[in-house]
């Protein structure tokens, strides 16, 4: 019995003793595999993400922060990708796989990105600084309506 309880406590100990390090949060992937998370707030009527966007898996935390309904779309390099339409108040995941280049995160309801819903952020290279706005203001495909 005694050598069995002896055992047990040495291997709980073990890691302790010099053993290898576990990884800090900061390094340990999530069990979902969401990569880097930031966070994306619209409000009435602007998209404003977090800076900073790298190559990679990333999870947008998009928050509709206005007082209508709101949703994000993400175009960019090989990604097209969007969020149901949000409620005031409410909040959606929305996982991309980013790769180097400018990409617009914009909200496809009605005129809204006509109306400064619109961002366009360089990933990579420049990591997230914002890229020079190059629309015309008359894009008409993917909006809802």
């Amino acid at each position: 019995m005694w050598r069995i309880a002896l055992s047990a406590l040495a291997l709980l100990a073990a890691p302790a003793c010099g053993g290898e390090e576990s990884p800090s949060a900061e390094e340990t992937p999530s069990a979902a595999g969401v990569g880097v998370a930031v966070d994306v707030v619209l409000t009435d009527f602007a998209v404003a993400p977090a800076p900073g966007l790298e190559p990679g898996t990333t999870t947008l935390r998009v928050v509709n922060e206005g007082d209508v309904v709101h949703a994000l779309r993400v175009e960019g390099p090989g990604l097209e990708a969007e969020t149901d339409d949000l409620a005031p108040g409410e909040a959606a995941d929305l996982r991309v796989d980013l790769t180097e280049g400018d990409v617009v995160l914009w909200c496809p309801l009605g005129s809204h990105r006509s109306l400064g819903m619109e961002a366009t952020v360089a990933v990579g290279a420049g990591g997230g600084a914002p890229a020079e706005d190059t629309t015309t203001g008359d894009e008409e495909d993917g909006y809802r309506y």
